[in-house]
């Protein structure tokens, strides 16, 4: 005889918040934006010569790094876009980028 097996991958509880631990267990956490450290350079290798300003050491989900980059461009009145921890703006804007990264809650910026 065949032994059957269940390939729903149901669980079953009668623990009221199982399913509240389980989605904040999945769920990657981020430091707080006071803890992270981060590093402003400007960088123009491989850019044909054209200046940038790197900003690395974000550890945010992808949507809050959206609105930072946004949000850094605006103050600069810059181009730019961000790639997984890092934004790149459009030219030389180490100290207002500095200034509104201070403002808005990151206190480590080096550079």
């Amino acid at each position: 005889m065949k032994k059957r097996t269940s390939s729903s991958g149901i669980v079953y509880s009668t623990d009221p918040d199982f399913f509240n631990q389980q989605a904040d267990a999945d769920a990657p956490q981020y430091p707080d934006r006071a803890l992270q450290t981060l590093h402003i350079k400007l960088d123009q290798h491989h850019r044909k010569g054209k200046v940038v300003t790197l900003i690395t050491g974000f550890m945010l989900p992808e949507d809050e790094m959206r609105q930072i980059a946004h949000g850094l461009k605006t103050s600069c009145g810059t181009g730019g876009t961000f790639e997984k921890e890092t934004i790149l703006l459009q030219g030389d804007f180490r100290e207002k980028a500095r200034q509104w990264l201070l403002k808005n809650g990151f206190t480590k910026v080096k550079g």
